[in-house]
């Protein structure tokens, strides 16, 4: 690496299932109204960047998010399924509070388990992390700035990425959920260092009003 790379990574806006307290996962459930001010706001606050590159998950959320960045930077969306969001499988749209009630069983085993926690077709953390590295491996190497658009949990294993401790599991004491549409920023120097120059900003929402 002969030059620094920094990365801007953007949680999606507030998504229905966000308001609806469900698990959105790998669901196409999109932006409510407001999650669509959100992410014009985070267009706005990085029009005067110069960035290469904007990179998003391919799920619904994520790309309505990363649509008026890239308007806003003149780039291309590329979209990688290596950003998505943990699923939890067949749980995935789910209410969480119906979770709990019809499923109590899985809901204790989750609890129990935490991030060991595999529900039927979903993944475990040792999933997500991997490819969450794989592709924080590739973009930190290119010069310049990359925009990531993602989600909740995955950006919480980026953070676990950055500080070089590996994907979490049930004794795990830490965990950090951004906000929607906010900024968290690195700086990966050419001895490889990652440096976190700012995490969970959401200076540029505070002229929104919340709904």
């Amino acid at each position: 690496m002969s030059s620094t790379s920094h990365l801007v990574i953007v949680r999606h806006g507030q998504s229905v299932a966000n308001v609806e307290k469900r698990f959105g996962g790998h669901t196409d459930t999109p932006l409510t109204p407001f999650g669509v001010s959100q992410a014009e706001a985070a267009a706005a606050a990085l029009s005067n960047r110069s960035i290469q590159r904007l990179y998003s998950s391919d799920i619904v959320r994520a790309k309505q998010t990363a649509s008026p960045i890239a308007a806003a930077l003149g780039l291309p969306i590329q979209t990688d399924r290596r950003l998505r969001e943990r699923t939890v499988g067949v749980f995935d749209g789910m209410e969480i509070g119906e979770f709990e009630k019809n499923h109590p069983d899985s809901f204790a085993k989750m609890r129990s388990e935490r991030w060991e926690f595999t529900a039927p077709q979903g993944e475990n953390a040792t999933t997500v992390y991997a490819r969450i590295q794989s592709v924080l491996d590739e973009v930190s190497k290119l010069n310049g700035t990359t925009v990531l658009v993602s989600h909740g949990i995955a950006i919480f294993f980026m953070l676990l990425k950055a500080a070089g401790v590996g994907a979490p599991h049930r004794q795990t004491k830490f965990f950090a959920l951004v906000e929607n549409c906010s900024f968290s920023e690195f700086s990966i120097e050419p001895d490889g260092i990652w440096r976190l120059r700012r995490f969970n900003d959401t200076a540029h929402l505070s002229e929104l009003v919340t709904p």
